[in-house]
């Protein structure tokens, strides 16, 4: 769904499907189980999957990805589950928010001590195209139920 590339640093999010396909309730049935896949040029690769986003919330980050399209100033954007946010820094600079069980540290994470762990990104106006319509693709294929 996501894929962002720059100097040394490769951040990909994949929504695997729907963490309980069978469920009615809405609260249930909305909450989407996705991957990360990260390299950072100064730190070994890691991986995590989970069950931390809504259908609700990519509607909310296609949003967020189109205002940053349209011009908008500074923003950021963190979801119900504090493992993922979005951080837009201005001149086309992205930057992925990882924490908790997203963080590099993983299981080791100590809430205590441990703060949230950023890897920056330039985006230009093709690649943020791409992002919008990779979000778009993903709502297709898991809306809101």
């Amino acid at each position: 769904m996501i894929d962002l590339f720059d100097k040394g640093n490769k951040f990909s999010l994949k929504v695997k499907g729907y963490e309980f396909p069978g469920a009615q309730d809405e609260l249930d049935a909305n909450w989407l189980v996705v991957s990360i896949d990260v390299e950072h040029k100064a730190g070994e690769p890691w991986r995590a999957c989970g069950p931390y986003l809504r259908t609700n919330e990519l509607l909310r980050l296609l949003r967020w990805l189109r205002s940053l399209k349209a011009g908008v100033q500074p923003s950021r954007i963190a979801f119900t589950e504090g493992e993922l946010a979005f951080s837009y820094l201005g001149d086309m600079q992205l930057a992925v928010i990882l924490d908790f069980n997203f963080h590099p540290k993983g299981a080791a994470y100590d809430y205590s001590s441990d703060r949230e762990f950023s890897l920056p990104f330039n985006v230009d106006d093709k690649g943020l195209a791409n992002l919008i319509r990779s979000v778009e693709e993903a709502i297709r294929e898991f809306p809101e139920r």
